[in-house]
């Protein structure tokens, strides 16, 4: 009997940071992939998940600031991508594309979500919810509390802002200010 169908494999691809270790686990299915190209502190856990609807950023950082710098490998990038952050709060959480930088941030009450644009030379700017850069930033936990102690920061990146020839696109964030 012969049977004719069409296999599914899941990649399991582990990635390296610059200092050798094997660190990242990346998932990938039948959407534009991601890599992971650096982070700045060798604590921080990234992993990123792809399904057919998005891909899902889980960023786990113990030290509260650090950064990271993503590579599209294919033509365009994902129509939806999903940034978790593990962190007790969320001072800034900015994502940078050629000339463009957005930016949330989240009070430490919790009740204000700031959400900034600049573009190139222009003068920064608050965005508001009619905007197609601007997106939520949701607070997924039982205690949704700051400093939050289980749960993450969700943030889904703007459609609009994953348009466009750029290959790279650069992640920073900090959970609180420090002196």
């Amino acid at each position: 009997m012969i049977i004719y169908g069409i296999a599914i494999l899941i990649p399991m691809v582990f990635l390296s940071n610059l200092s050798g270790d094997v660190s990242h686990q990346v998932i990938m299915k039948s959407c534009p992939a991601i890599q992971l190209l650096s982070k700045g502190k060798p604590e921080t856990q990234i992993q990123i998940q792809s399904t057919t609807e998005k891909t899902i950023l889980k960023i786990d950082s113990p030290s509260g600031i650090d950064q990271a710098v993503l590579k599209r490998t294919g033509d365009h990038w994902p129509n939806a991508i999903e940034i978790q952050l593990h962190l007790n709060g969320l001072e800034t959480f900015s994502v940078h594309r050629g000339e463009v930088f957005l930016q949330w941030s989240v009070s430490s009450s919790g009740q204000g979500v700031i959400c900034t644009l600049k573009n190139g030379d222009q003068p920064v700017r608050e965005l508001k919810i009619e905007n197609s850069l601007f997106a939520e930033v949701e607070i997924v936990s039982n205690t949704p509390q700051i400093p939050l102690r289980s749960g993450y920061f969700k943030i889904l990146l703007p459609e609009d802002f994953l348009k466009g020839s750029a290959e790279r696109i650069q992640l920073k964030w900090i959970d609180f200010y420090r002196n």
